[in-house]
């Protein structure tokens, strides 16, 4: 695929132990990791890999890293979360972190972050003046030790006025977006689900320019679990491929393939989208398998099973097809190639739905993100056709991206129908409609959105085929999903949607309609390719006594079986219908619907 990459970024960062009292991997040492990614990657599968360093980090290995930049195509970013306060570890800071000082920034005593995960000030409590003269000494500091500018700069808590200065010392790529994956612990939320140009506006909405920096996520997950992260774990465990969480902080996620799943759930969406990215990443003090001293002793295998299951994941990535490619190169092909106002349509299943059961517990229906420049939109299959959620980048502020949830929207109030769609003959007319789409709402809705989950739009039906009117505007398309879906502004009360094509007439004919013995038999040709059948009407079939049907040999004893039927002895008037979520297979060739009559 010319659309799938996947990234391979290593953080390699210098923290003493005191650092983070109770992590065991933070007493494990980056030189022989190193080494072991360097045997993988470059020796055995010639890929490159994506080196994130803190300061230290680059003086210490600049020389191997420019060498392997050459030889192997490896970019080398930077890393740096924040600023360590004075109140943390005070014998450590400055050796921690010479460049604070050396950039002219007064350390802070304490830090003020509003969940208190981090131990430092982050990008987005610090003055303007600061973060200009950290990035400024930052940009300055690499090219003066690499040689080459520094193109990819990875801060997780970062804000509209980060994006800015980052942008103006030549920062091309903010590596650390994370979509949903921890709620409220990291401040992304509303941001795109796969790259995207960052807007100077708010770091979570897509830029409308592609010179803006391009955010690249950190790490690959199913979305649906992230979604859902309330029931499952808040901080990882269980649903990213982050690899700490699949071995050890999780029950044996690894065990289940559930990383191989979600790569390839990631690969199956590059079939109707622009570009793919498969983020992979880990800490190499996560993968060293050196033996520690101290009080973790009791961890000698600890980091195995994160080596493992991360070989395991960039196997899978170049098994399905997805390009290995370093930041900044997934960067490039952005602004060479992807449209700033390109559409993301993500689709993510249940992957591990044995592993649950009954109540809240029970497997779970298709998690569907749509993103465009204005909006982005949460569906879910449980919840059937409203949105559950839709964020507005139009109205974004420096710290907010505003969203709604679930509209006051349901089906026709005081009405049977329910919209199907589908093939419909009438009276030999032949068309495609999404039928009955008539919605009742409670107040007016602008920007509203549906899904719809089994359109069943004939293959040869394209997009520019389709005529639309009353409430709906826009409407995008998933064949591969059998999915359709459709955007408008609603008014207070009922509205009705207009979503139809004449194409099907140009393949589908109804060829003999006549009574044989006691079956009246209704013959259709299709000359193109299986389709989904939702309605027969005719009007000229009087003085038959209706009992079951029988449809390319199959029986059904009512014609009430999958929807409902309308018929009127004198008259001749006959509408059978079937209805959401069925419909009759429409095959190649002849297909015969037999009435059986009396």
């Amino acid at each position: 695929m010319n659309n799938l990459y996947f990234t391979n970024t290593l953080m390699i960062r210098q923290k003493p132990p005191e650092l983070e009292e109770g992590c065991p991997n933070i007493n494990f040492e980056n030189d022989e990791a190193i080494k072991k990614i360097h045997r993988f990657c470059h020796e055995i599968y010639n890929i490159p890999v994506t080196w994130l360093v803190d300061y230290k980090s680059m003086l210490m290995y600049k020389d191997l890293f420019k060498e392997w930049a050459e030889k192997y195509g490896d970019e080398v970013g930077f890393i740096e979360w924040g600023i360590y306060t004075n109140a943390i570890l005070p014998e450590y800071t400055k050796d921690l972190q010479p460049w604070v000082e050396l950039a002219g920034i007064k350390r802070p005593d304490s830090y003020n972050y509003k969940d208190e995960l981090t131990s430092h000030v982050g990008f987005f409590n610090m003055t303007d003046e600061d973060i200009d003269k950290a990035v400024k000494f930052i940009t300055k500091s690499f090219k003066d030790t690499m040689g080459f500018p520094l193109k990819t700069f990875a801060n997780a808590f970062i804000d509209n006025r980060s994006v800015g200065i980052l942008k103006k010392y030549g920062i091309k790529n903010i590596w650390a977006h994370n979509w949903n994956y921890f709620q409220e612990g990291i401040d992304n939320k509303g941001c795109p689900p796969e790259p995207f140009f960052v807007s100077q506006t708010n770091h979570n909405t897509p830029s409308s320019d592609n010179n803006d920096p391009v955010a690249v996520h950190w790490g690959a997950a199913s979305f649906l679990y992230s979604y859902q992260a309330d029931k499952w774990c808040r901080m990882g465990a269980s649903y990213c491929l982050n690899v700490m969480e699949l071995t050890n902080h999780s029950y044996g996620m690894d065990q289940v393939d559930y990383h191989r799943k979600v790569i390839r759930e990631y690969a199956e969406n590059a079939k109707w989208n622009p570009i793919i990215h498969i983020p992979l990443q880990i800490e190499t003090n996560w993968i060293d398998e050196s033996q520690t001293e101290g009080k973790y002793v009791q961890w000698p295998t600890f980091n195995s099973g994160n080596i493992e299951s991360y070989y395991t994941e960039i196997e899978e990535c170049l098994k399905v097809g997805a390009k290995p490619i370093t930041v900044n190169g997934l960067g490039d092909f952005m602004r060479e190639n992807i449209e700033p106002n390109h559409k993301t349509i993500f689709f993510s299943e249940d992957l591990l739905p044995d592993l649950r059961h009954k109540g809240k517990d029970s497997p779970s229906g298709t998690f569907l993100i749509y993103k465009d420049l204005k909006h982005q939109y949460w569906f879910s299959k449980d919840n059937k056709f409203n949105f559950i959620k839709r964020y507005d980048y139009e109205r974004s502020t420096p710290k907010e991206v505003p969203y709604v949830n679930e509209p006051d929207v349901i089906l026709k109030e005081k009405s049977s129908v329910c919209p199907t769609g589908g093939i419909k003959i009438v009276n030999g007319d032949v068309f495609y409609e999404l039928s009955d789409l008539t919605l009742s709402s409670k107040e007016d809705y602008k920007d509203y959105g549906l899904a719809f989950w089994e359109a069943n739009i004939p293959d040869y039906v394209k997009d520019k085929d389709i005529e639309t009117g009353g409430f709906i505007k826009d409407f995008t398309t998933v064949r591969e999903k059998n999915t359709a879906l459709i955007f408008g502004d609603l008014k207070k009360g009922e509205n009705t949607g207009i979503f139809r094509s004449d194409k099907p007439k140009d393949f589908i004919k109804v060829i003999r309609r006549e009574k044989v013995g006691k079956r009246f038999e209704i013959w259709i040709e299709n000359t193109g390719s299986p389709t989904d059948l939702i309605h027969i009407e005719f009007h000229d079939m009087p003085n038959l006594i209706l009992g079951g049907y029988w449809w390319n040999g199959k029986f059904n004893h009512t014609l009430y079986r999958f929807g409902w039927c309308d018929y009127h002895y004198e008259s001749g008037f006959f509408r059978f219908k079937v209805v959401y979520p069925q419909s009759l297979k429409l095959d190649h060739g002849l297909n015969r619907f037999s009435l059986e009559t009396h």
